[in-house]
């Protein structure tokens, strides 16, 4: 029932997305092709598919440095998280959940399923630490500068 009509608009929502990203490759435009390859991060994610949304993010995330596109750089950094604590790495999920949040760009236009999204990665990640480990690990993470920030999220993946 839903379940598979959920999969059956994802892995539509993975092909709309694959053709707007041959567009973008085919026109030069990298700002695009950041902002698509975090939109199938998403996908992924949401296909519980660890190990192509890690891709598809860090991907994202290393062409959004490049042309610092900040709004792009703070969902990436959201969306790893997410994905950590899918993987049960949840302190690795409440630090990099910091480094995003401290991102004024993460607020930019953000529309209420993007609220949505922020409150149910950050209530994921809570369920599996305490409250000490998830405000030292966040804390740590608002700390850090942006190219920490990224250096950290792109290890061990």
């Amino acid at each position: 029932g839903e379940v598979n009509i959920a999969l059956g608009k994802y892995s539509q929502a993975k092909t709309l997305l694959e053709e707007s990203l041959a567009v973008h490759l085919d026109a030069g435009n990298y700002i695009g092709q950041a902002s698509v390859l975090s939109r199938l991060g998403r996908v992924a994610r949401l296909q519980n598919k660890y190990e192509q949304g890690v891709k598809l993010y860090a991907e994202s995330l290393q062409l959004a440095l490049k042309l610092d596109r900040r709004a792009t750089i703070a969902w990436c950094l959201v969306g790893l998280a997410e994905l950590a604590a899918l993987h049960n790495q949840p302190k690795r999920a409440a630090r990099l959940l910091g480094t995003a949040e401290a991102m004024p760009e993460l607020y930019i236009s953000l529309w209420p399923d993007d609220r949505l999204e922020l409150e149910q990665a950050s209530e994921a990640i809570h369920t599996q630490l305490n409250e000490a480990d998830f405000k030292t690990e966040y804390e740590a993470g608002k700390q850090m500068t942006l190219d920490e920030a990224v250096a950290y999220a792109l290890k061990e993946l």
